[in-house]
């Protein structure tokens, strides 16, 4: 934005208009993108199942927001063992080799309370949340196989067995 001002002669004396160039005062504005709150579309997990001795990601999928957005994270009901780390728009989960959790009849699955994994985003125009409950195994071994890509299909292929 440019001000101007005028020195004019009224035929008398000369006189500034609209005013003295030491009395301008200079006013602007940005123009951009307001911020809109953030709204949570989902969270989701990578891999799944978490697998015990390894870890994995769960990620807070945002449908709108921008801004500053802070992401807040904690969890619930973790099998022993696992916790989490907070990094931003995800969140890594650990599940230690060192637990030992309750299972059901010798499966591998967890039994209850469900672990919770919660996500609160938030700026300066609003907030949102989610929780989803996170997969666990405490064993997710099994037999090595390989797989190849032919013809754009996936040919999965286990050298180790014989018939």
């Amino acid at each position: 934005m440019v001000t101007y001002v005028y020195k004019i002669f009224d035929g008398y004396s000369w006189f500034w208009y609209p005013c003295q160039p030491n009395e301008v005062v200079y006013s602007y504005a940005v123009a951009g993108k307001p911020v809109t709150a953030p709204v949570i579309s989902s969270l989701t997990q990578s891999p799944a199942p978490i697998c015990q001795g390894s870890y994995g990601y769960v990620y807070c999928n945002l449908s709108q927001g921008n801004g500053t957005l802070t992401y807040n994270w904690s969890a619930s009901d973790l099998p022993a063992g696992a916790y989490i780390t907070p990094m931003g728009n995800k969140c890594k989960v650990t599940y230690s080799t060192s637990a030992s959790a309750t299972k059901a009849n010798g499966s591998n699955q967890i039994m209850a309370p469900l672990a919770q994994i919660y996500c609160t985003v938030s700026n300066s125009a609003g907030s949102d949340n989610d929780s989803m409950t996170p997969s666990f195994s405490t064993n997710c071994g099994g037999c090595p196989t390989l797989a190849f890509e032919e013809n754009g299909v996936i040919e999965n292929e286990n050298p180790i067995l014989t018939k």
